[in-house]
């Protein structure tokens, strides 16, 4: 169940039902959480693809010092000379795809994310804060593209962060 307001956290609003939200601070750490646990599953899976990005940075170092050294120009580098479209599209895919399955299976399973549960926090209807029943798959796959889909783009990712930042103002 919900825990109900944390202590020192100030209760702007409510759920219709009267179920007091939680403040912006615990639901910001609940993102950091489950950042970290996504990136850190992406990155396990793309680990060949980093392993490459880091010689080809290793190298590009490398030829920077030795030019250096000689009192060379630094070697020009064009970023598909350090990462191919290919390894760029492979790790824009693999974020999305955990991003995705991490979101909808947790907020379908248990209306929470791990970092929500560790914050003890739960996403219900606006109108049902007591809300106990499955979210329905609409509302969670819509939820969970908001949350990852802006993530194909960095001008895209700005609505990720209005939606951060949101509560602030409200």
């Amino acid at each position: 169940g919900y825990p109900g307001p944390r202590p020192g956290s100030i209760q702007a609003t409510m759920t219709a039902d009267g179920v007091p939200l939680s403040s912006w601070w615990w639901r910001a750490l609940a993102v950091v959480i489950d950042y970290v646990i996504i990136t850190t599953i992406v990155t396990l899976i793309t680990l060949p693809v980093w392993r490459s990005l880091y010689a080809a940075w290793v190298s590009y170092f490398n030829g920077v010092m030795e030019a250096q050294r000689q009192g060379a120009a630094p070697p020009t580098v064009n970023i598909t000379d350090l990462i191919s479209r290919n390894d760029q599209l492979i790790l824009t895919v693999a974020t999305l795809a955990v991003g995705m399955l991490y979101y909808v299976a947790f907020w379908r399973w248990k209306s929470a994310t791990p970092g929500m549960m560790i914050c003890g926090l739960r996403v219900v209807p606006v109108d049902r804060g007591r809300a106990t029943e499955h979210l329905a798959w609409s509302a969670v796959i819509i939820r969970a593209s908001i949350w990852v889909l802006p993530g194909i783009n960095s001008f895209l990712s700005l609505i990720t962060v209005v939606d951060v930042l949101l509560p602030l103002w409200n």
